[in-house]
């Protein structure tokens, strides 16, 4: 009875058309090796003791045996998916199919609302996939603007992020002269444009080989910034934007001062060496400037990012019990984000890659 219920179990599972053609075929192959043993005197169903339902029965049984003998090895491999990335072949598949058939503004409205989320996500090739879609589009709608930060962002700071940084640099470089030349009038715009060239700036100081040069972008930065902010008007209507792009500023400059004394990654400040003990203080308060901001315009995401790197100046300061708040700091953070730590990832990624 047991064997009936497995026999039946397994016919249901493998699906009963597919087991009754694999029965038929071992009974048809072990009848014709029966009538095979016949001819040389061996009489395999006398042996065996049985008639035609026994061994029918036998030959379910050694059906089963094979089966479940092979089961694993029948068992197809399953693909791990990864939900980011699906997310990311579709938009791109949207955005090839939008270009297809010429809704090029709309390719260019899905590029800029979720280019950024493409950045939290680490999606960097598929960032970078995105604006090469879109450039064209860009360029079909004479949107320079779009084009502009296509070339800093997805064709710049993406490209940098998987290790291609002289092909970045040129791309943003490219991005300075397009918006440096363009006249805008709105003010969504002007402020839009000139929070992109100091987005470009600071980018090519991450770039840059030397302090020197590094200095001299971000002083470009500082500038775009501070008349931004002299503009009352702009600041009423676009204020949150204009700090947070001016934190950023404060970030990378103490990222920078850390990565050129070689403390960004690890390392510790030796108790005797004073004007490293100054740079790294100084790195620091430029990263506690730049917190504070992001708190004010209540931007979680970089603030976590710049906690990654007071966290490592910190320590390396032998400041053990601050470093720890800033670590359970950016945990808190990243806890509620909703990326799954892909911000602390993205931050020590920068660290790698700047």
């Amino acid at each position: 009875m047991r064997i009936l219920n497995l026999i039946k179990r397994h016919f249901i599972a493998q699906g009963v058309i597919n087991s009754l053609s694999r029965l038929l075929a071992i009974t048809l192959s072990l009848a014709a090796i029966d009538q095979l043993l016949t001819r040389f005197g061996i009489d395999l169903l006398s042996i065996l003791s049985a008639d035609l339902g026994h061994f029918i029965m036998i030959c379910t049984i050694i059906m089963l045996i094979a089966e479940l003998w092979l089961v694993d090895e029948r068992k197809p491999v399953t693909e791990v998916r990864i939900p980011s990335h699906d997310f990311a072949r579709s938009v791109l598949m949207y955005a090839s199919y939008l270009k297809s058939v010429q809704k090029n503004k709309s390719v260019v409205q899905l590029r800029n609302k979720l280019t950024h989320l493409f950045h939290l996500l680490g999606l960097h090739s598929s960032r970078e996939q995105l604006g090469k879609i879109t450039i064209g589009s860009a360029a079909i709608l004479n949107d320079n603007l779009s084009k502009g930060e296509i070339l800093i962002d997805d064709l710049g700071w993406a490209i940098h992020l998987q290790g291609r940084s002289h092909e970045a640099a040129g791309n943003i470089s490219k991005a300075i002269a397009l918006l440096s030349d363009m006249e805008v009038t709105e003010e969504e715009n002007i402020v839009r444009c000139n929070l992109a060239l100091a987005k470009a700036y600071r980018h090519l100081a991450f770039l840059s080989p030397n302090a020197e040069m590094q200095k001299e972008h971000l002083a470009h930065c500082d500038s775009i910034i501070s008349e931004l902010s002299k503009n009352v008007a702009l600041m009423k209507g676009f204020g949150q934007r204009i700090t947070c792009d001016q934190a950023q500023v404060h970030h990378a400059r103490g990222f920078l001062i850390a990565k050129n004394i070689g403390l960004h990654l690890s390392g510790t400040v030796p108790s005797n060496d004073t004007i490293t003990r100054d740079k790294a203080t100084q790195a620091l308060a430029e990263t506690k400037i730049a917190i504070r901001l992001f708190k004010q315009v209540g931007d979680l995401e970089r603030e976590a990012k710049t906690l990654v790197l007071v966290e490592r100046l910190l320590s390396a300061l032998h400041e053990d019990i601050e470093a720890l708040e800033a670590k359970a700091r950016r945990e808190k953070i990243m806890s509620s984000s909703g990326f799954e730590g892909s911000i602390s990832t993205i931050a020590l990624a920068q660290a790698k890659n700047a």
